[in-house]
């Protein structure tokens, strides 16, 4: 069952960049007060944060074995517990596979964050990365499929719901960051 632990644990280290990323750069008028900072410093720092997130959503989805190496994955962690022919593990797995596909996510991955595909990146018009319903209804929707995994393999007795925010100590959120920039103006 490490597996399942250790899958946990990168949910919500994806989880965390997401909801620190919400409280520094999800409000306009803090958006703001970081250009006005050091516009270039901040807006290279979203760049890494989004690639980051874009990079942890992304693998997660990968297939269980790449190379002959295991890759702790959904689909390793369903193969590992003999869960592939399970109905509701398969649907729940296919409409985030389908989500991340036509989000863009999955070509950008391929395409930019893998390797430096030279017409991608020269034409980076075309690696939009767009979720229909926002990144946290896909992160949802993964700890949707995390929570029927530990109901499935017997760590729950009942399925769990889970949130996508994460609760970060008050001297290290966000929002202090910026009350302390702030204060540096």
């Amino acid at each position: 069952m490490e597996t399942v632990d250790k899958l946990k644990w990168l949910l919500s280290d994806v989880s965390t960049d997401l909801t620190f990323y919400n409280q520094i750069f999800g409000k306009t008028d803090d958006v703001e007060v970081l250009r006005e900072f050091s516009d270039w410093v901040f807006s290279n720092y979203q760049r890494c944060l989004t690639d980051s997130i874009f990079s942890k959503l992304s693998k997660l989805l990968d297939p269980d074995k790449t190379c002959g190496s295991n890759n702790l994955s959904f689909s390793y962690v369903i193969k590992k517990h003999s869960l592939s022919k399970d109905l509701d593990i398969k649907n729940s797995l296919s409409e985030i596979q389908s989500i991340y596909k036509t989000s863009g996510l999955k070509k950008y991955r391929n395409k930019v964050l893998a390797h430096n595909d030279a017409t991608s990146i020269e034409n980076s018009h075309q690696n939009t990365i767009s979720f229909e319903n926002g990144i946290e209804v896909f992160l949802s929707k993964m700890w949707d499929l995390f929570a029927l995994l530990e109901f499935k393999t017997g760590l729950e007795n009942v399925i769990p719901k889970y949130g996508t925010g994460i609760i970060i100590p008050a001297e290290m959120d966000g929002e202090t960051f910026l009350l302390k920039l702030r204060k540096c103006m």
